[in-house]
C-alpha cells in the first residue's frame, strides 16, 4: 500500500463583505443578504481554483489556522469572525477540499489573529490533512 504524505493547503481569499457579519443581519430581509453570499462564494471558488491544485481526494480530517486582515476604516468582534467567514468556509466543502465543515472534519479551528492590511483586505487559510 502506498502512502501518501499528508496535504498542506494555503488559500488566500477576500475578506467577506460586512454584510455577511452576524451583527449585520439583524432584522434584515435574507434575499439581500443571500445574494451578496453567493457573489462571494464565486470569488472564494475562483481564488480556490487559482491557487491550489484539487486532487479527487478530499480531506477527511484536517487543522485549519485562518488569520483576518482588515482594511482601512474596518473593525471586526473577534467573537463573530468565524461566523462571519462561514460562506467562505462553506465553499471548501462545495469545492471537495474538505470533507465537511463540522468537528467531525475540522479537528481544529484557530483564529490565529486579526491584523491590518489596508491595501489588501484578506482571509489567509492554512489547511492541514491529519
Amino acid at each position: 500500500m502506498k502512502l501518501t504524505p499528508p496535504r498542506n493547503y494555503r488559500i488566500t481569499f477576500p475578506l467577506p463583505p460586512i454584510a455577511l457579519k452576524v451583527n449585520a443581519r439583524m432584522g434584515a430581509h435574507w434575499g439581500p443578504k443571500n445574494d451578496i453570499k453567493v457573489r462571494y462564494q464565486a470569488e472564494c471558488v475562483k481564488a480556490i481554483k487559482e491557487q491550489i491544485t484539487l486532487t479527487n481526494q478530499v480531506m477527511r480530517r484536517c487543522e485549519i489556522e485562518y488569520r483576518v486582515y482588515l482594511g482601512k476604516g474596518q473593525r471586526a468582534d473577534p467573537s463573530d469572525i468565524g461566523s462571519w467567514c462561514k460562506s467562505l468556509f462553506d465553499c471548501l466543502v462545495a469545492m471537495a477540499v474538505i470533507a465537511s465543515d463540522s468537528s467531525s472534519c475540522i479537528t481544529r479551528l484557530d483564529l490565529a489573529g486579526v491584523g491590518r492590511d489596508w491595501d489588501n483586505p484578506r482571509v489567509e487559510i492554512i489547511i492541514r490533512e491529519r
